[in-house]
């Protein structure tokens, strides 16, 4: 839910600095959002910056920093853009999540709501398809995430749980596209990683193939995270195996589970929000 909006306009008498202080003091607010061109008063968003974002992240859509975008932040409000550099710095020394867009700020403002402090990074793909798998596997990689090695007793379980061809007990999981109709294969496989302790993530891939099959399989990522305290994240391809329907995915976001439209975006919001809460902690416990 959405605790306040504000619109500052061409700031006469409040800037930015005002919003993000009244933002890090509410206690209603858990995540600020910002869409910024520019600011009036550098030292007062310092001193801001630097009381918000050891206690809730903050996100910031910041525009202008090219040349044609400065100038049509100037033409617009007025406002004095900052030098690219200084800008960066500045997210650089407060840990500011930059990001370059609606979509980015969504996806990112997503994970913060839905998922908790915890864990290393270490991720399980669990997927019926083999393509996005891999390229899952490379977007854990690229992130600066780690593939998780599920233990001995996790190996054992998912090799008896699965069945003998076409599927991959290892990381990524491999549950063949036989789950699309036997989609208890997924369920099973999401209850093993979930019990394994090396796993902090678990990224889910599939779905069925007909609306009641996906619901199916939606109630079992339910279940399966009412048992655990790790992340569970839904992927959910446009017109990927009946599983793009919206109310048939509100359900996951209601019970924690955030759901992104690729493995990529997911995990770059996952990776960047467990960076955040890792700077946080040192802030606290800087020994």
């Amino acid at each position: 839910s959405i605790s306040r909006v504000s619109s500052s306009g061409n700031v006469a008498d409040v800037d930015m600095a005002d919003l993000i202080e009244n933002m890090g003091r509410d206690e209603e607010t858990r995540i600020v959002c910002s869409y910024c061109e520019g600011v009036r008063e550098a030292g007062r968003l310092v001193r801001a910056l630097g009381d918000m974002t050891p206690q809730k992240p903050l996100i910031m859509w910041k525009v202008g920093l090219t040349g044609a975008g400065a100038k049509a932040a100037s033409s617009h409000t007025g406002a004095l853009t900052g030098q690219k550099d200084l800008w960066e710095g500045l997210f650089r020394q407060f840990h500011v999540l930059d990001v370059k867009d609606i979509e980015e700020m969504c996806d990112l403002a997503m994970a913060f709501y839905h998922l908790s402090p915890g864990g290393t990074g270490r991720v399980v793909i669990v997927s019926g398809p083999g393509g996005p798998a891999v390229s899952a596997a490379d977007a854990v990689e690229r992130n600066g995430l780690s593939m998780a090695v599920p233990g001995r007793e996790s190996l054992r379980r998912l090799k008896a749980a699965l069945p003998p061809a076409g599927t991959s007990p290892a990381n990524p999981v491999d549950v063949g596209l036989s789950a699309s109709f036997d989609i208890r294969l997924y369920q099973d496989a999401l209850e093993i990683v979930l019990d394994d302790p090396g796993v902090d993530a678990v990224v889910m891939l599939g779905g069925g193939a007909s609306l009641d099959i996906s619901a199916e399989y939606i109630g079992g990522l339910i279940r399966a995270k009412e048992r655990s305290d790790k992340h569970v994240i839904a992927i959910a391809y446009p017109g990927f195996v009946q599983i793009d329907q919206e109310e048939l995915l509100r359900p996951l976001q209601e019970h924690g589970i955030p759901v992104y439209p690729t493995p990529e975006r997911a995990l770059r919001a996952y990776a960047r929000m467990s960076g955040y809460y890792r700077y946080q902690a040192l802030r606290r416990n800087p020994g």
